[in-house]
């Protein structure tokens, strides 16, 4: 059994247990840190890392009302793409329509992302809907964030609720 194929099996079994939403009781170091799109795991390093800015913004404070929370890391982005290469999602009509939540810094669209860039997106999930018109797989809200490696903090974030 894959990984996700696991993780969203729980998840499912925990929802129709008919749990109620633990955010206001979510401890950050247990959101599931998923790996990364090519397999690789991610370290512990990384992983307080992107705990530490996900603290300093109070990122869950602000997101609470979520009855799961996982993380997915990407590989680095490469050098001088911009901000909407670097999400690699949307296109720019759209781009500028997405939600910049809670005072996050905002870049234009194609502003070029500084040297060492990650993507981390958090997925926050009310209920798992596995329909052909949802792209995500579940219902919730996922933010998007392009995060500085060299100066632990937030370049760009966008959000927005999916079904």
């Amino acid at each position: 059994m894959r990984l996700l194929d696991f993780i969203k099996s729980k998840c499912l079994h925990d929802f129709a247990r008919g749990e109620k939403d633990l955010s206001d009781f979510v401890n950050l170091k247990d959101i599931l840190i998923l790996p990364k799109a090519d397999g690789t795991t991610i370290d512990n390093f990384i992983s307080e890392f992107i705990y530490k800015i996900l603290e300093r913004h109070e990122i869950i404070k602000n997101l609470k009302g979520y009855k799961k929370y996982f993380i997915k890391v990407s590989t680095r982005i490469p050098e001088r793409a911009t901000a909407i290469e670097a999400y690699n999602i949307w296109k720019e009509t759209f781009f500028s329509k997405i939600e910049t939540p809670f005072d996050l810094p905002r870049q234009k669209y194609n502003s070029i992302c500084p040297k060492d860039i990650i993507l981390v997106q958090l997925e926050c999930i009310n209920l798992y809907n596995s329909t052909m018109d949802s792209w995500s797989g579940f219902e919730g809200y996922v933010l998007s964030m392009l995060i500085d490696t060299n100066k632990g903090e937030i370049w760009d974030a966008r959000g927005e609720k999916v079904t």
